[in-house]
């Protein structure tokens, strides 16, 4: 009798210890896992994402998908393309080694958090159906690149731009932000591509000028006129001339025109003379489109139709 009862009392002992012991060294930072298993609750469990799951596992340990780790932490989410629905949770700030969020091209909807990684370098949740109303972001000192374009995100942009010294590229656009560029645009100082186009942006796009920017879009917004020194940095339209041995060639649709009579250009943006900025979109002069018409019968050879 004594013997069983110890033998009871062994198997016991052995099984809370190894219990112990599987959490004590457990792979993967208990909070990480928290966030995780939140995060799966409000994108209401989908099955795309294999080995997920609201009780036990091991997301670094077990590779769950999209999950990629160092050590104990989780450094990168990508979640990109794979039809997720629901929301982001709220818990997202406590992933504090994370590096990379990746949730673009998917069905998110709701708020994006005021609170995401704090010491993230990569965050795109582009091509969603975010819908801020008056969008706010904390303070994030590592971030480079932030991609929130192609969501449903509107009112003012707010003055949320002054925690982002080593912001390099911004993409904001195919939103309904409305009102001005907020001032704390003007702190970052390491911004090189920015774009803006297709909101309902208005005032003046000065406070840009200063930045460091090679890459700008700013067209289909209602912005006043638009600085000499960045004009440059706007896209160029479709309908273009370039010089090749002081003679030209156009590109008009689809055709490529070679060895024409050259065609009088800006030299500094080159557009065509006359070609005039509206609402942050260059306009060329209508009677471009009817030169190049006439342009054409003087061209030394025509290439075969292209298509692409």
């Amino acid at each position: 009798m004594a013997t069983k009862l110890y033998l009871r009392i062994s198997i016991t002992t052995y099984l809370i210890s190894a219990v112990l012991f599987l959490q004590a060294f457990a792979l993967t930072d208990p909070s990480d896992v928290t966030v995780l298993r939140d995060m799966y609750m409000s994108l209401n469990q989908p099955p795309q994402l294999v080995g997920w799951n609201l009780r036990g596992g091991d997301p670094c340990e077990e590779a769950w998908k999209g999950i990629s780790c160092s050590g104990s932490s989780v450094i990168t989410i990508k979640l990109n393309g794979l039809d997720l629905s629901g929301s982001l949770g709220g818990n997202l700030f406590n992933l504090l080694h994370l590096k990379q969020l990746d949730l673009s091209h998917n069905y998110i909807e709701g708020e994006i958090p005021l609170s995401l990684p704090p010491n993230a370098t990569h965050i795109d949740l582009s091509f969603n159906n975010f819908n801020n109303n008056n969008l706010s972001l904390e303070s994030m000192k590592y971030l480079e690149h932030l991609n929130l374009s192609h969501n449903s995100i509107s009112g003012p942009l707010g003055n949320v731009f002054t925690g982002f010294p080593n912001l390099k590229q911004m993409d904001l656009s195919h939103n309904s932000f409305t009102g001005n560029l907020p001032s704390s645009f003007e702190t970052l100082s390491n911004l090189n591509q920015l774009f803006l186009q297709r909101n309902g942006f208005t005032g003046s796009v000065g406070i840009l000028v200063h930045l460091p920017l090679h890459d700008l879009d700013i067209h289909m917004n209602y912005f006043n006129a638009v600085p000499s020194a960045l004009l440059h940095l706007l896209p160029k339209p479709k309908l273009r001339v370039f010089n090749v041995a002081k003679r030209a060639e156009l590109k008009f649709g689809s055709s490529i025109y070679r060895n024409c009579p050259p065609f009088p250009m800006d030299e500094e943006n080159l557009w065509p003379v006359g070609t005039k900025i509206v609402n942050g979109r260059p306009v060329v002069p209508e009677s471009y489109y009817s030169q190049m018409q006439a342009r054409k019968a003087k061209c030394e050879i025509q290439s075969s139709l292209i298509t692409r």
